[in-house]
């Protein structure tokens, strides 16, 4: 009966730690997300162009979304 107890515990810890990773890349591909459409947005194509890209780097979502003027952008994306 404690073995039991004991696999259902490994195995219920190794399901709550997947959901916590699964929340994580959620909210990366939401900023993700947000840094594509201020690229669409800067570039004036139309929103959805880039959506088969699905994951950015978090340096360069952290970086595009700091940018004040669409200038800033083009000139990043552009390097």
């Amino acid at each position: 009966m404690k073995t039991l107890f004991r696999a259902i515990f490994i195995v219920l810890s190794f399901l709550s730690c997947s959901d916590n990773i699964d929340e994580k890349s959620k909210e990366l591909s939401y900023s993700c997300k947000d840094a594509l459409e201020r690229i669409e947005d800067c570039m004036q194509i139309s929103r959805g162009s880039f959506s088969y890209i699905d994951s950015c780097g978090e340096k360069e979502v952290l970086k595009i979304l700091s940018f004040d003027t669409c200038v800033e952008v083009k000139e990043y994306i552009s390097k």
